[in-house]
């Protein structure tokens, strides 16, 4: 039997966010590491993905997917049980909502602020990375706000907003301390302890750590 291929990066947060669905899912696959940093691997995966982005499912009949939420998406169609979008219209929109807020309100800043971080101390700041952390506190602030009295993200079932917070909160914390939001810090302590969300972490540890050893500036909280 021909499986699914996932074409990743261990320690890529969009590629865990894939990872934790298909362990959500039970799926069978086959995990192919690219690493992006080697040129030649890097050319030889234009040839799956001509973005050279990360990740990628290659699926039984030879077709490709791009894009980490395009890949859930499938997932959910073709592996139903157990969705990672409720059928409830109005929570399917919250469940959709909210993983657009971690990915472009706290995915894309914490990113801003981590290459900010990598700059000599005299060069660092300025209006962009300003505006980023605002970002972030709003965005932290939403998040905080809309767990009250929910298990999960969306709600009180496991769904595609926590697949990308799972990962994108453990990378927040390496750059900016979140504990005062408390709802917000206790749900990804939950996340943690999720079993899906620690393989993809565990997973990624090994390839992480190794680019963190590399940092010009080290950060001040470890892993």
């Amino acid at each position: 039997m021909v499986r699914m291929k996932l074409h990743y990066a261990p320690a890529s947060s969009y590629s865990q966010r894939v990872v934790i669905g298909l362990c959500e899912k039970g799926a069978s696959y086959l995990p192919i590491p690219v690493d992006l940093f080697d040129e030649a691997a890097r050319e030889a995966y234009l040839s799956v993905n001509p973005f050279g982005r990360i990740p990628s499912l290659e699926l039984a009949d030879g077709r490709i997917l791009f894009e980490s939420i395009v890949i859930l998406d499938y997932l959910d169609l073709k592996l139903p049980e157990p969705p990672l979008l409720p059928e409830d219209p109005s929570q399917m929109l919250e469940a959709r909502f909210l993983e657009r807020v971690i990915d472009l309100y706290v995915n894309r800043p914490r990113n801003l602020v981590f290459h900010d971080l990598q700059k000599d101390p005299d060069s660092r700041g300025g209006p962009e990375v300003e505006v980023a952390y605002e970002t972030l506190r709003t965005a932290c602030d939403l998040l905080n706000k809309r767990l009250s009295g929910r298990t999960w993200l969306a709600g009180q079932s496991f769904s595609i907003a926590d697949c990308s917070a799972a990962p994108t909160l453990q990378y927040l914390r390496l750059v900016l301390d979140f504990d005062h939001f408390t709802e917000l810090s206790n749900y990804a302590d939950r996340l943690a302890q999720r079993p899906s969300c620690a393989q993809a972490w565990t997973d990624g540890l090994t390839q992480l750590r190794e680019m963190l050893k590399g940092l010009p500036y080290p950060l001040d909280r470890e892993i």
